[in-house]
């Protein structure tokens, strides 16, 4: 992951991280709020994943703020299609494993195997080495874990198990 540009400032990506850990650690609302006013300049970065993180974040705030699950799950659509338009197969991937959790959530199990159905981790081994890829295989881990599809989850969590030791310490 990129921290700073080249100019020295901090980059938006290490900004909206900074907004997921307090969000998850902290006050999630008030992250949510903060993040309403990066979400603008996010779409038009030049930083490849600093859209997709964006909606990421804000699908993640929402859920720890306590907003209805049905919004939530409207969510991740949003960050589906801007991966999509940006070439981004892992976020597209992430959005689906992401959607599929939240609609467990909900009690919506045919839905979620619907959204897990389209993953395809082995197409995506490429990124597994990354945060991006961290994110991939923790959500579709815990995904396939809450609908007791246990080889599946075992396969995400080895694979997460594989991949740890080439991503910088913080990342870990």
């Amino acid at each position: 992951m990129q921290d700073w540009r080249e100019d020295g400032a901090p980059s938006a990506v290490v900004d909206v991280e900074r907004l997921i850990v307090h969000g998850r650690f902290g006050n999630a609302s008030m992250a949510l709020r903060e993040l309403a006013l990066h979400l603008p300049p996010l779409e038009h970065s030049l930083e490849p994943e600093a859209w997709p993180i964006g909606l990421y974040a804000r699908a993640c705030l929402m859920r720890w703020a306590g907003a209805p699950r049905v919004d939530v799950v409207a969510a991740w659509p949003r960050l589906e299609s801007a991966a999509a338009e940006r070439h981004l197969p892992a976020w597209v991937a992430i959005a689906c494993a992401m959607r599929a959790r939240t609609r467990l959530e909900t009690g919506e199990p045919a839905a979620a195997m619907g959204d897990l159905a389209r993953l395809d981790l082995q197409a995506l081994s490429d990124e597994f080495d990354s945060v991006t890829g961290f994110r991939l295989l923790d959500a579709t881990a815990t995904a396939f874990s809450r609908i007791r599809v246990n080889d599946r989850a075992d396969h995400a969590r080895a694979l997460l198990e594989e991949s740890i030791g080439n991503r910088e310490p913080i990342d870990q």
